[in-house]
C-alpha cells in the first residue's frame, strides 16, 4: 500500500513537471508574438507610425497576432493556478505571494516607463502624474490589474469558497458585460474569461497530453493545419468589425495549437537531424517562457531605443525596422535578464521573482 502511493505521488510529480515545462512552452510562444505586436504597433505606434500608409503584409500579420497572443497567456495562468497553487493557502499568503509577484513589479515599471518618457520629452513630469500612471495603467501594464482581478476572483470563490458554479456564472457574466465597457475595466471583465477557461481545462490537461502523444504524427500535423486554417479564417471574416469575438475563438483555438505543439516529441520521425533542430527550437521557446516576465517588462525599452536609432540613422525600410526592431527587442530583455538575475536582488524583486 505505501508503494503505491510513493509510485502515484511520483507520477503526479512527473505530470506537474512535463505540464510546467509545456506550459513554459507554450509561454514562449505567447511572449514572442507579444513583442512582434508590439514591434509593429497600432496605427500609431511602433513601426508603423513611421508610414503614411498601411504596409499590407504587417497590417495583416498585427491584426493575426492580436487575436489570440494575450487570451493563451491568461489560459496558461488559470491552469497553473488550477495546478500548482497550493489549495492551503490563507488570505494573507496569496495576498502576500501576489504582491510580489505583480504588485511591485507594476509599480517599480509603471513608474519607470513613465519617467522615461518624460526624459524622452514625450510628456511633461508631474507628480500626480507619477501616481496615475500607477493606478490608471495603460500601455502594457492593464494586463497586471487585469491577472491580479483573476487571481483574487477564483482564490475567493473557488480557493477558498469552493463556489465553482458561482465562479463560472460571474466570469460568463463579465465576459457579455466587458463588450459595452472601455479602457482597462473592460480588459479585466474581457481576459478573465480565458483565465477561467485554464482553470475549467486543467483537471483534464494529462488525459489531453496522452492522447495527444500517442495520436500518428500525421493526424497530428492534419489537426494542427486545421487549426491554422480555423484562425486565419476568423482573423480574416470577424478581426475587423466584431474583434473581441475573433479574439475569443482563436485565443481558445491558439492555446490549443501551442499546446499540442508543446506536445510533439519527434515531429519529423523521417528525419532525425530535423527532430534535433525542433527540439533546440522548442527549447528556445520553453526558456522564452521562464523568462517571460522580464521580457514583457524589457522589451518596450528596447523596440522604441531602436526605432529611433534607426531613423536617426535614415534606415526607415519597413523591413529593416520590422526585423532588426524584433530581434533586438527579444535579444535585448534576454541579456539584461542573464546580467542582472543572480547579482541583483532589486531586479528580480522588480520582475516579481524575489525569494
Amino acid at each position: 500500500m505505501k508503494k503505491t502511493s510513493i509510485s502515484k505521488k511520483k507520477a503526479n510529480s512527473d505530470i506537474k513537471v512535463t505540464l510546467s515545462k509545456d506550459l513554459y512552452f507554450v509561454r514562449g510562444i505567447a511572449i514572442s508574438l507579444v513583442v512582434l505586436g508590439h514591434v509593429i504597433g497600432g496605427r500609431y505606434e511602433g513601426i508603423r507610425q513611421l508610414y503614411e500608409q498601411d504596409i499590407l503584409y504587417i497590417d495583416w500579420l498585427y491584426k493575426f497576432i492580436y487575436t489570440f497572443h494575450m487570451p493563451i497567456f491568461f489560459i496558461a495562468s488559470g491552469i497553473s493556478f488550477k495546478i500548482f497553487s497550493s489549495n492551503n493557502n490563507s488570505y494573507t499568503e496569496f495576498v502576500s505571494s501576489k504582491f510580489t509577484r505583480l504588485v511591485i513589479p507594476l509599480i517599480f515599471w509603471s513608474s519607470f516607463y513613465f519617467l522615461f518618457r518624460c526624459l524622452a520629452g514625450v510628456i511633461n513630469f508631474s507628480f500626480f502624474g507619477l501616481i496615475e500612471s500607477v493606478f490608471f495603467p495603460n500601455f502594457i501594464f492593464w494586463f497586471f490589474y487585469a491577472l491580479l482581478f483573476a487571481n483574487f476572483l477564483s482564490f475567493i470563490l473557488i480557493k477558498n469558497i469552493n463556489y465553482p458554479i458561482a465562479y463560472y456564472t460571474v466570469s460568463i457574466l463579465l465576459f457579455i458585460i466587458s463588450f459595452y465597457l472601455k479602457g482597462t475595466l473592460k480588459d479585466i471583465c474581457y481576459f478573465n474569461i480565458f483565465y477561467t477557461s485554464g482553470i475549467v481545462i486543467a483537471p483534464h490537461l494529462s488525459k489531453i497530453c496522452l492522447k495527444l502523444e500517442n495520436m500518428s504524427d500525421s493526424l497530428s500535423w492534419l489537426l494542427i493545419l486545421l487549426l491554422v486554417l480555423i484562425m486565419l479564417l476568423v482573423t480574416n471574416l470577424l478581426a475587423n468589425d466584431y474583434s473581441l469575438v475573433a479574439k475569443f475563438i482563436n485565443g481558445i483555438i491558439g492555446f490549443c495549437l501551442m499546446y499540442m505543439l508543446a506536445t510533439l516529441n519527434k515531429p519529423f520521425y523521417m528525419f532525425e537531424f530535423l527532430n534535433r533542430f525542433s527540439q533546440f527550437i522548442a527549447g528556445v521557446f520553453t526558456y522564452l517562457g521562464l523568462v517571460s516576465m522580464s521580457i514583457y517588462l524589457l522589451h518596450i525599452l528596447f523596440s522604441s531605443t531602436t526605432r529611433i536609432i534607426l531613423v536617426k540613422f535614415g534606415l526607415i525600410d519597413p523591413l529593416t525596422q520590422f526585423i532588426l526592431g524584433y530581434v533586438i527587442s527579444l535579444i535585448g530583455p534576454l541579456l539584461i535578464h542573464k546580467m542582472l538575475y543572480d547579482k541583483s536582488k532589486l531586479f528580480r524583486y522588480s520582475i516579481g521573482e524575489a525569494k
